[in-house]
């Protein structure tokens, strides 16, 4: 549980580093002084690589969230086999239960003709 919180403070602090680095470089482009035509470029490029960043972090959140999701599945799984063991075994001792009150009524009705007859 640790591990997974250590791991979403990591991916935030990824994500905010990449925004950051983002603006950072179109803020330096905007203020740099440069022609239009180098300036378009460069904004084209850059946005072509921050697209590619994103579309890889993207990726890799799909890839952890499966991974999650197939934990949960099989730890659900794990769970309900057990609960239904557990009640197996209680209906089983229920019925044990049942079994010996009958077999003490029935002794007991038959002691209880011994002594009258």
């Amino acid at each position: 549980m640790a591990r997974d919180n250590n791991e979403g403070m990591f991916r935030g602090f990824l994500l905010g580093f990449l925004i950051g680095g983002a603006l950072g470089a179109v803020f330096a482009m905007l203020f740099t002084p440069k022609s239009g035509k180098e300036m378009r470029s460069m904004i084209r490029e850059k946005s072509a690589e921050a697209k590619d960043k994103a579309s890889e972090y993207l990726a890799e959140a799909k890839t952890k969230t499966e991974e999650i999701i197939e934990k949960a599945k099989e730890e659900a799984e794990k769970i309900k086999k057990e609960v239904d063991e557990l009640i197996t075994t209680a209906k089983q001792k229920v019925d044990m239960v049942k079994e010996a009150v009958k077999s003490g009524i029935e002794t007991y009705k038959e002691e209880t003709k011994k002594t009258k007859g």
